[in-house]
């Protein structure tokens, strides 16, 4: 699933780049007549691996998160489909995704969460009917970690801001725009940070460019180097 922005040097586009990359992969298929799914950054392994699970006669007894959801749901083993839903686990991919976007790092938060809201859904005289529960237990995990984000919010956004100590003896790769330098070199990740924190605009969630040093021209940004072919690409374009 690719989303391609017709004006890509606006700051939306930007976002979703720095967001997405090349877009959100994943892979479906059908086994025995069931339909397995999978999305993230190893879709193709994660698919692969269900349909060796279908194939070998799939789980063997039901998980105790799938439990605890059917007992919340009169007649949900009798349902067209069943599944749980953990909306305190989405959060914990935010800080990531967030990160790619921000100026300044953001650190990983542990949300703990032990419930799930369940759902149940049945097809019949051409309708599709949803049951859904939601426990108090999932509603004040969701709560907790509304509030540990605000906590952390506010730690980044404190005069001292955040602790940059860990990356002091880590580096990173720079790539200039300027088509006709394409300069690259690394730099200290401590250093770049504090670059960053100190020049980032507030009203953008872009970092602000770097001035390069083989053209002169503020067009730098961070980068990644392929480990297979020593090449270096600007982070989210590949």
């Amino acid at each position: 699933l690719v989303m391609k922005p017709t004006d890509t040097n606006s700051p939306q586009a930007q976002m979703l780049v720095a967001m997405y990359g090349g877009g959100l992969e994943y892979r479906w298929a059908i086994v025995n007549g069931l339909c397995v799914f999978a999305i993230g950054g190893d879709a193709d392994s994660g698919v692969r691996s269900l349909i060796d699970q279908v194939k070998a006669g799939g789980p063997k007894q039901i998980g105790s998160e799938m439990k605890a959801a059917l007992a919340l749901i009169p007649g949900a083993d009798k349902a067209d489909v069943m599944g749980t839903f953990n909306y305190v686990r989405v959060l914990k991919m935010l800080p990531a995704m967030m990160g790619a976007m921000m100026p300044v790092p953001m650190p990983e938060v542990d949300f703990p969460t032990k419930s799930n809201i369940a759902i149940a859904a049945n097809v019949g005289n051409g309708k599709l009917t949803f049951d859904i529960a939601i426990p108090k237990q999932h509603l004040a995990e969701i709560m907790a970690a509304f509030q540990m984000m605000m906590q952390h919010q506010m730690k980044m956004q404190s005069p001292q801001g955040p602790d940059l100590t860990p990356f002091k003896d880590m580096s990173t790769w720079l790539k200039c725009r300027n088509i006709d330098c394409g300069a690259a070199y690394e730099m200290n990740l401590e250093e770049y940070h504090m670059f960053i924190q100190k020049n980032a605009d507030p009203r953008s969630p872009l970092p602000p460019p770097l001035v390069c040093k083989k053209c002169g021209e503020p067009s730098v940004y961070r980068a990644v180097k392929c480990e297979k072919c020593g090449s270096v690409f600007e982070r989210g374009t590949v």
